[in-house]
């Protein structure tokens, strides 16, 4: 098990530094990228693009959330990941070596539905086995 987006498996973190595109929008990072899809403001969103993830997630708790956030949260960040490790193969490879390892982004900062601490749904976690997992049969076939 992978219990810690740290040090060697800091690349599994939304704050890891990459560049990435979504929705025709340049970001900094995977953490960038999800904050912005909060708000349906484009200048808003646009005040993403270059901010490192610890600004990014700051950021993201002052903004207008759009509606219905918490229906489409767990598919905006699959979207995010997607193009993170898509277009940026050395990352997707180090996805891929980490083999069938479980991931869990283990947290201290009470993250429940990200992460866990004690207890937690680990969506993190599961987004990311579930884009190594569809890219390891892509490269078996």
């Amino acid at each position: 098990m992978i219990n810690d987006f740290r040090g060697k498996y800091y690349f599994l973190s939304n704050f890891y530094p990459c560049a990435l595109m979504v929705d025709n929008r340049m970001y900094s990072c995977s953490e960038g990228a999800y904050m912005s899809m909060k708000t349906i403001d484009p200048k808003v969103r646009d005040k993403f693009s270059y901010l490192a993830g610890k600004d990014a997630r700051k950021l993201g708790r002052s903004v207008t959330i759009r509606p219905n956030w918490d229906d489409l949260r767990l598919g905006m960040m699959e979207m995010v990941l997607n193009a993170k490790f898509a277009q940026n193969p050395t990352l997707m490879k180090r996805l891929i070596d980490t083999g069938n390892e479980e991931l869990v982004e283990g947290n201290t900062w009470g993250d429940h539905f990200w992460g866990v601490d004690e207890f937690g749904a680990n969506n993190l976690g599961k987004l990311l086995m579930k884009i190594r997992d569809a890219h390891q049969k892509k490269t078996m076939q």
